[in-house]
């Protein structure tokens, strides 16, 4: 009886110990959204695919719009990077277009993704 329940403690602290850990404390969501896509001659509405993960450290986003175009970011405690198509990109405040939109445009703003607010 005593080895049984030893057996579980050392399983149970194993389980709290890795429940602990900022890598457990982890998630990412994916989904089809409908992405407002601007550009110099127009503004409509393309379907993207749009992955987030984040945890404590970390935050990454990647949309895919169907029919081309790509927005990258990722946020860590060292670096963070922001690519539009390939490039480096800019994050769009809210002031600029809407609130509730996280919109990330080319270095000139030649083109501008937006869908609905996934920034941290």
């Amino acid at each position: 009886m005593a080895l049984k329940l030893g057996r579980h403690i050392s399983q149970l602290t194993a389980i709290i110990t890795f429940s602990w850990s900022s890598a457990c404390v982890a998630g990412c969501g994916e989904g089809t959204e409908q992405c407002l896509v601007l550009t110099e001659q127009a503004e409509h509405y393309q379907s993207c695919q749009v992955r987030v993960c984040a945890n404590a450290n970390e935050y990454s986003s990647e949309w895919k719009v169907i029919g081309g175009g790509t927005v990258s970011v990722y946020r860590g405690a060292e670096e963070q990077r922001l690519l539009v198509d390939g490039k480096p990109g800019l994050e769009l405040p809210y002031s600029v277009l809407q609130e509730g939109l996280s919109c990330f445009g080319t270095a000139k703003l030649e083109k501008v993704y937006c869908t609905k607010d996934v920034s941290y």
